[in-house]
């Protein structure tokens, strides 16, 4: 299930008012910036508008979702039993660590609203930022998918050809046609020649894959010679499991293999908006465009880079 942000609060002082927010930033390992009563395990505090609903309808009355006194409500996530999941929220995702157990407070807000929110973790949740960002109002929420990530092996090709086919197709297919679509294939995802790039000592390719051992991303860089510039040659993650933080755990993975880097570059074809906003959130900027021709077939090029 997936779901966005509704609301964000701040928190300025113990007992004070919540103050609104249309963004704010999740810092690694502490929290939301600038909240307090954070602590190592409760970092940020966050609500499901369906489970608020539903108790404020046992209560028989709703005061308002900023009377929870949570940091983020999200819609469509149901944060019941979640403990050790984790949830992404926008580029940040953060392991839940619990329930959140509701105070005399709420019944301050509304006669009988503690009670009403201690079935199915309708209080909400706390959890701990692992990685932070901007976050804003109408930003995804979804539950992170558990994946195994690896280096790929030359007997995952065929699978990887499969996923390029599919991600290209529906990222470009309003602007390729069918025959230019499958001229990309054969000459930059055919097995073989995945296999070959492979075997290039300065290539590193990772690949996820699900419990099911479906496979739902790949990434693919290469470093400079003398490893201070990496190249990201290809970042994609199945359609239909896209929004879930796999091409994140995909990039820092491979990039770990790249410890002196001080330069990473890529290109983002143009004509796909959501490939250009993943790299934006991620700090990239532009920094000029090309043209590449690929078998016959004309592809203008964004070039974006991080120093």
């Amino acid at each position: 299930m997936s779901g966005r942000i509704e609301s964000l609060w701040t928190k300025r002082a113990h007992r004070a008012p919540m103050d609104p927010l249309s963004e704010a930033t999740l810092v690694a390992g502490q929290g939301l910036e600038g909240s307090v009563d954070r602590s190592r395990r409760r970092q940020v505090t966050i609500l499901s508008s369906e489970a608020w609903a539903a108790a404020t309808a046992a209560a028989g009355r709703d005061p308002g979702a900023v009377a929870r006194r949570a940091n983020i409500l999200v819609s469509g996530i149901d944060l019941a039993g979640s403990r050790g999941r984790v949830l992404r929220l926008g580029p940040c995702r953060v392991a839940i660590g619990g329930e959140l157990t509701p105070c005399e407070r709420m019944d301050e807000a509304a006669p009988g609203l503690r009670r009403a929110l201690e079935p199915h973790w309708r209080g909400g949740v706390f959890g701990a930022v692992l990685h932070g960002g901007i976050v804003r109002v109408g930003d995804p929420a979804a539950w992170d998918v558990a994946v195994t990530l690896r280096r790929a092996q030359p007997s995952d090709a065929v699978d990887i050809a499969g996923l390029l086919r599919a991600s290209w197709a529906a990222a470009y297919g309003s602007l390729l046609t069918a025959d230019e679509l499958g001229t990309i294939a054969r000459e930059l995802h055919a097995p073989d020649v995945l296999r070959r790039q492979m075997s290039n000592p300065r290539v590193v390719f990772h690949v996820a894959r699900t419990n099911g051992e479906e496979l739902a991303g790949i990434a693919t860089l290469r470093g400079s010679e003398d490893g201070t510039t990496v190249s990201v040659l290809r970042l994609y993650v199945l359609p239909g499991l896209q929004g879930r933080g796999i091409g994140s755990q995909l990039l820092d993975q491979a990039l770990a293999d790249f410890p002196g880097a001080q330069r990473i570059e890529l290109q983002v074809a143009r004509g796909n908006p959501s490939g250009l906003s993943f790299w934006i959130k991620r700090g990239f900027h532009a920094s000029g465009e090309e043209e590449a021709r690929i078998g016959g077939v004309a592809l203008r090029l964004i070039v974006m880079e991080r120093g």
